[in-house]
């Protein structure tokens, strides 16, 4: 199983890896092409960035910005599947205790089993993957704008807590990768003495993400699931039942919720 989930990751970085670099490759093309016989000295060269961004369609910036935070979002949403179906396969009726009503299970559900099952027991809502997940609700579901100031704080706090700031690795580079690592435009980054996102020149108002910073998440969603497999590996508590587990409470006041408020059918 986890086989599947590293090859299917893997795809994804290399799906966003293969856009971010022929993008690059096309615009660097574009330019060098509309340079020629150009003479540097009385051509303003900023114009045939524009120029080129007009004829290839679109920025290699806003192809590495939007294609990172499509794959952050494909990867997170798979770690979640993969954090529902691991537990799923040595439970009888998994149908009731991780798939209810035809979906995954709540979060709540997921940090609750997890944290309580399990012999060694696994924060499935770390503070890190909690901060992808928001990224990818960002993007899915506000085009990565976050509603208030202080939730993009919250979220850049975060990431830039946990997420290695540092230039790329060999490993990184012998892969293409290069640049620095930011989330919400290349020149922010998060001020603890300020406690807020700075920027040296201007702001995106929206998670506006780095190749290298996608790769890092993308890593780090990686070691999450892996973790998380580990820890269902030591196994479960013994005799678990609703009066010692809190997963199963949850599970069982949710069915009695659902029973008492489901309408009366006419006869």
């Amino acid at each position: 199983m986890l086989r599947d989930f590293d090859e299917e990751l893997t795809q994804i970085e290399n799906m966003h890896r293969y856009v971010v670099q022929a993008s690059e490759r096309d615009f660097e093309a574009a330019c060098e092409k509309l340079s020629e016989g150009v003479d540097p000295e009385t051509f303003d060269m900023g114009d045939i960035v524009s120029l080129a961004e007009e004829q290839v369609g679109i920025a290699p910036w806003d192809v590495a910005s939007h294609s990172g935070l499509m794959a952050i979002s494909r990867a997170a949403s798979l770690a979640e599947v993969m954090l529902a179906r691991m537990p799923a396969q040595y439970l009888i009726e998994p149908e009731r205790w991780v798939f209810p009503r035809n979906g995954l299970w709540p979060r709540q559900w997921e940090a609750t089993f997890y944290r309580t099952v399990l012999k060694t027991p696994y924060r499935t809502d770390s503070e890190l993957f909690a901060a992808i997940r928001a990224l990818r609700d960002l993007y899915a579901h506000g085009y990565g704008v976050p509603a208030t100031e202080q939730r993009r704080t919250r979220i850049a706090e975060v990431l830039h807590r946990h997420v290695d700031a540092g230039p790329a690795t060999d490993g990184e580079t012998r892969l293409g990768y290069g640049g620095g690592v930011y989330f919400f435009g290349w020149d922010s980054s998060y001020s603890t003495m300020q406690r807020k996102v700075t920027s040296g020149w201007s702001m995106s108002r929206r998670a506006d993400i780095s190749p290298l910073a996608t790769y890092r998440l993308l890593i780090a969603t990686k070691e999450h699931v892996h973790a998380a497999y580990a820890a269902l590996m030591g196994g479960f508590h013994d005799d678990l039942d609703e009066a010692n587990c809190k997963f199963i409470k949850i599970v069982l006041a949710d069915e009695s919720r659902r029973r008492t408020s489901q309408p009366l059918s006419r006869t």
